[in-house]
């Protein structure tokens, strides 16, 4: 059995924002596919292994912009 997170889309957009990145360059920093991005921000879940990257990527720790279903 896996954990699934979703983003606290608007804890992700505002930490996007302040890190001055777009959704490509954010896939890029993350290793992951521009879709991911694209579908973890319309509240998408995803794994732990990419709400660690994004969160990594982003220099934010996860439990700020994701929870765990």
């Amino acid at each position: 059995m896996s954990l699934v997170f979703k983003a606290d889309i608007s804890a992700l957009k505002r930490a996007i924002l302040l890190q001055n990145v777009n959704q490509s360059a954010l896939s890029q920093k993350a290793g992951v596919t521009p879709a991911t991005v694209q579908r973890v921000l319309k509240g998408k879940p995803c794994n732990v292994g990419t709400a660690n990257k994004l969160s990594e990527a982003l220099r934010m720790p996860v439990a700020e912009l994701f929870t765990c279903d």
